[in-house]
């Protein structure tokens, strides 16, 4: 009995310091079949030291045309997630609202993560913006 009590005990220990010594887990990690030169793109702007010119790159994705729901949604996260500044993430997140090609689902990350603005004035201006933005009509052509 008493060395089934050490062989769990280590074993606790070995599971415990296995689970805390590695790095931390990327919430904007994306599957490698998901990885477009786009998100790559998107990658590189967030590691850029100097905030500013890390909002001034991932503002300018935002505005290109074509962009996939998974990259919008990739822009979003790594927008809220590395760059400091609420100023510079609402610029982003208004570029992109204003993009044509924005898609719903995007809408629904931006929404369902508002708490990572800090201003609440910002965060109802980023709202407003996507209420006013027209909704596409739905299909009426389906079977």
């Amino acid at each position: 009995m008493r060395r089934f009590l050490v062989h769990a005990v280590i074993l606790t220990i070995l599971v415990a310091a296995a689970g805390c010594g590695g790095p931390p887990l990327d919430p904007c990690a994306i599957e490698s079949w998901n990885r477009t030169p786009t998100i790559d793109e998107i990658d590189a702007a967030g590691r850029i030291d100097f905030d500013p010119s890390r909002a001034e790159l991932l503002q300018s994705v935002a505005a290109w045309r074509g962009l996939t729901p998974v990259e919008q949604e990739h822009l979003v996260c790594v927008t809220l997630h590395r760059v400091q500044f609420d100023p510079a993430r609402v610029h982003v997140l208004q570029t992109l609202i204003d993009n044509p090609d924005f898609a719903d689902g995007t809408k629904s990350v931006i929404l369902r993560n508002l708490d990572a603005i800090g201003f609440p004035p910002a965060r109802t201006d980023l709202i407003r913006e996507m209420q006013d933005k027209p909704r596409p009509k739905p299909d009426t052509n389906r079977e």
